[in-house]
This record gives C-alpha cells, structure tokens and sequence, in this order.
C-alpha cells in the first residue's frame, strides 16, 4: 500500500526484478516461497485525456487476471476509485494504476544454484590450490632431509673404497659399488618426487634460452650407455660428434628429459636390441598439434630429439596413459626393472613448460619412438603452458 500511495502522489512507475511473495497455490495448499518481477506504472500520463475506452464512471483502462484467464501466473490489473480521484488521467493524485507480475522462482532457483556451484568450484580449487603448495612444501623439506644421510653414506662408500680406512678387499669393494649404485638411486627418486611436487604446485621454472642439441644428447647418452653396455644394448647417437639443431629451451631441463627417456628404453629393450637418438627440425608439429601458435605457421619452427628402440613397445590405449603420474603399463616387468612411473610425467610437463611437448609412437612387438618437441632456434616460440596434472586416458 505505502508501494502504491508512492505511485498514486508522483506518478512515478515502481519496478522490482525480484520480489519475494509467500504463495498458496492451492487453497488449503501449502505456503511456498516464490518470486516475482513487478511493475506498477501510471495507465496514463498525468494531465493527460482519458482514453478513449476508459469508462466514463472511472473504470479501469485494463482488467487481466492471467490466472483466472487460464494465462500462467501473470496478472495485469488496473486500480482505479482511489481517495481524492478527480477523474482518471488527471494531474495530482488520480490516474489508473496497471500492475504487471511475471513470476521468476525457476529462474531465481536456477541463478541460486549456479552461484553456489561457483562458490563450491571455487572453494575447492583454493583447496586444492593449498594443498598442492603444502605437499610441495613438505616434498621439498622431505627431500633435503633424506639427501643430507644419503649423500653422506656416499661420501663414507668412497673414502672407504679409497682404502682411507685400511686395505680393501674385491669383494668389499663390490659391496661399496652397490651401496654407491643404490645411494645414487634413491636419490634419483627424491628427484622425481620433487619435480613431481614442483609441477602439481605449478612452481617449476625452466630456462627459454638458444642451445644446440648436441651438447645435451652427448650428455645422456654418456649417462645411460653403461647401463646399455650391462643389459647388451647397443646406444647410438645419430648426430654423435656433430653439433646438433639448434632449439630454444632448458639444456639442464632437456638432458634430464633425455635421461628419463633413455633409460626407459634401455630397460625395455631386450638384450641384442638397440636404442638411437636422433635430432631434425621439422615445420609441422606433432599429430594433434596443440603447439601451433602465433609465428609458428611459417618457415621451420620445430627442433625434434627422437629415442627409438626395438623393444617390447605400447599398446595403443596406452600411449596416454604412460604419461599420466605412477602409471606403468606392465606391472611385473617394470617392477621388476625398478622406478616410480613419474618419469614420463615428468619430462612431458617439463616439455610444456619450455613451450614444447612429448609424444610417442609405438607398435607392440616392433618398438617405441618418443619425441621430444622443443621450438627451433629462431622461431618464434608459442607461449609455454602451465604444468598442471595429467590425467590418466
């Protein structure tokens, strides 16, 4: 009433988009709360001439009552026979007064629900967001308190190969050079960890500097080839001796890559097989390419680094798979053979983050090819794309 003495003395229109109104449907029904858009405006204009069907003692221009005419729940009706009327569309108080209510609950429900799905979405990523950084925090603090014991059991192993503390027998020094092999080992996985923990929490930082493949590849290959030489393996370097293609990104980063990528294959090839490495520049990305970006249409944007072998190779429903964190494709061989299954994780996020990317071609029986995708020196480089986890399939 206070809405419509407002109206009545200014002739002003009210609108409210969202009023709430407790309903009975029914009667007897239940009271349910629901919501309405009204508009209360003047039917005419102050100082205006009735209308020509306005009726001459003061009726309403318009009378709608949508719920009695079968029309849903809108409702058109005018007011008239107001205190102090002169006669409708006069100046002052007087006029017809049409209400207009459009029911809107499904859409305030609707709007409702979708705020609190944002809210909940937002909530758990800061969740997520906060556990991320707390396991990197505690990775990190982890993994300098189990490096400090392991590299001084290391550092005891050699003086004592070095006959510091007396002779040494062969079959003491065999013993020192497994605990040296398995020292170098757990620290090879506190490594992994924590570069796992570092791309979760998005904190990896890679260098996006003009290198040749060469020294990297020399670098790997020198790593890896007595674990070739142990299992029979021949390790070919394709460029050996040669500079390489030039690349923009992390040379640190992309031995590592190349280490990883390496000794996989070293693991997974039978003995008598072989394992090469190969660089090229190529002008067309990987199949799928999600690397294509500003700059990268024209000439030759692509350095390529290519691990080959004759082993055992993937099934296709698993050359994604391989990628994703713990994940190993045959339990008991590569239990056997040792590792987390964080290395392939590792080295394609770590690929990302210098703008390229890691792909593989296998077919089982016949062996496996990874490549890792960096942008060639020169090119304009697309923009590297956070780390993040990657989903298993």
């Amino acid at each position: 009433f206070e809405r419509l003495a407002h109206v009545y003395a200014t002739g002003e229109p009210y609108v409210v988009e969202e009023q709430r109104v407790p309903l009975q449907r029914q009667p007897g029904g239940p009271v349910e709360e629901s919501w309405w858009s009204f508009v209360w405006q003047p039917a005419t204009m102050p100082d205006a001439a009735p209308a020509a069907d306005a009726g001459r003692d003061g009726a309403p221009l318009a009378v709608r009552d949508g719920a009695d005419a079968g029309a849903g729940p809108t409702t058109d009706r005018a007011i008239t026979d107001r205190p102090g009327t002169d006669r409708p569309g006069t100046s002052g108080v007087g006029g017809d007064i049409l209400v207009h209510a459009i029911e809107v609950t499904a859409q305030v429900r609707a709007r409702r629900d979708i705020e609190r799905l944002l809210a909940e979405s937002e909530a758990a990523r800061a969740a997520a967001e906060t556990a991320s950084a707390a396991q990197a925090r505690f990775l990190a603090t982890m993994s300098h308190e189990i490096r400090t014991p392991i590299n001084a059991a290391l550092g005891y192993a050699e003086l004592i190969a070095l006959g510091v503390a007396g002779p040494v027998t062969d079959q003491q020094r065999d013993y020192l050079a497994r605990l040296r092999a398995s020292s170098q080992h757990l620290l090879g996985l506190v490594d992994e960890l924590l570069d796992l923990a570092r791309s979760e929490a998005g904190t990896v930082r890679v260098a996006r500097e003009p290198a040749m493949t060469g020294p990297a590849v020399a670098a790997a290959v020198s790593i890896v080839l007595p674990l070739a030489q142990a299992r029979g393996i021949r390790l070919v370097d394709a460029g050996e001796g040669e500079p390489g293609v030039g690349y923009v990104g992390d040379e640190a980063r992309v031995r590592q890559i190349l280490v990883n990528l390496l000794t996989n294959a070293v693991k997974f090839t039978p003995p008598g097989g072989r394992v090469t490495v190969a660089c090229a520049v190529v002008a067309e990305g990987p199949p799928g390419d999600r690397l294509t970006g500003d700059g990268l249409t024209s000439g030759v944007p692509w350095a390529t680094l290519s691990v080959e072998d004759t082993g055992l190779g993937i099934a296709p429903a698993e050359h994604e798979r391989v990628f994703a964190p713990f994940h190993q494709v045959d339990g008991g061989r590569t239990r056997a053979q040792g590792g987390t299954g964080l290395g392939l994780t590792i080295s394609r996020r770590l690929a990302r983050a210098m703008g390229g990317d890691l792909t593989l071609e296998s077919t089982p029986g016949v062996g496996s090819t990874f490549t890792l995708w960096l942008p060639a020196g020169g090119a304009a480089a697309p923009r590297p794309v956070a780390p993040g986890p990657v989903a298993p399939g």
